[in-house]
């Protein structure tokens, strides 16, 4: 053990915490569909739709941050071609966190225009 650098063993270990890590983000993205997608269509719950998929974005990006740093060890020391297959799984999360932020942005939005929407309906009334 004294051999070791002390990087690799905390890529070791960082390698050996990824799985549960994996886990998480694909209960995130369940949790993405099976409850988010349905409560966009209320109204009150588009804020709290917007703050829990800034806030999984934010997990997201931290796991392709600590995927990224697995890989870039990794890479240093093998060819591209035997780590294409990590290259390809880091570019999904990216995907999954440009996708998380996108419709945050959409749903917020929308609570906008239909709060204009309302304002403008209440003063067309008067």
């Amino acid at each position: 053990m004294e051999n070791i650098l002390p990087w690799e063993t905390t890529v070791r270990w960082m390698e050996t915490q990824l799985p549960l890590l994996e886990r998480i983000a694909i209960l995130l993205v369940y949790f993405w569909v099976a409850v988010l997608l349905p409560m966009s269509m209320f109204r009150k719950a588009h804020m709290a739709i917007v703050r829990s998929l800034r806030i999984s974005a934010w997990y997201m990006g931290a796991l392709c941050c600590w995927f990224s740093a697995i890989v870039a060890y990794h890479i240093t020391g093998s060819s591209i071609e035997e780590e294409r297959d990590n290259l390809q799984l880091l570019l999904v999360g990216v995907g999954l966190i440009l996708i998380a932020r996108i419709a945050a942005k959409l749903i917020l939005r929308r609570g906008e225009r239909a709060r204009l929407i309302h304002i403008r309906h209440y003063y067309a009334e008067e």
